[in-house]
């Protein structure tokens, strides 16, 4: 008698699970019949890569080699440590180059760099161990060594 029951019981479980997944997929066939599949954008594509604006160096075939770090000046200017080429990259704020200052004398490896509100650079060289305070317009005002 007990081994009815508990048969009996299964049989009922069984059954309200088949009922309950015949009543899941009825109501998902119902749900998507009511969903529109999304149109057609009438949009035209060109083919291949569409080139927006990007900064590759200060021209074609002068790429950046290892930039460490940039800064903008209160104007939007973009100054990039362009650490592998000892110079420091100046782009306006449309992207655009504009000038180039420091050279592996004066500059060599720089690696962090900031502007204060006045225009006057400040880099730092990996290689020489310093803080540079260049003027905006490039020339060295004052060379500050650290110690080892």
């Amino acid at each position: 008698m007990a081994g009815e029951k508990s048969n009996k019981r299964l049989y009922q479980l069984v059954g309200v699970v088949i009922v309950l997944a015949v009543a899941l997929i009825a109501l998902i066939y119902f749900y998507q019949a009511k969903i529109k599949p999304p149109t057609d954008i009438e949009a035209e594509i060109p083919p291949g890569i569409n080139h927006i604006k990007s900064i590759y160096g200060p021209s074609a075939g002068d790429n950046f080699d290892k930039p460490e770090s940039t800064v903008l000046d209160n104007d939007g200017n973009i100054y990039v440590a362009d650490t592998g080429n000892h110079r420091i990259a100046i782009f306006d704020s449309d992207g655009n180059f504009e000038r180039v200052i420091g050279s592996e004398k004066d500059t060599p490896f720089p690696l962090g760099i900031a502007v204060d509100k006045n225009g006057n650079i400040y880099v730092t060289s990996l290689m020489k161990k310093q803080l540079l305070i260049l003027s905006k317009e490039g020339k060295v005002k004052k060379v500050i060594k650290f110690k080892k």
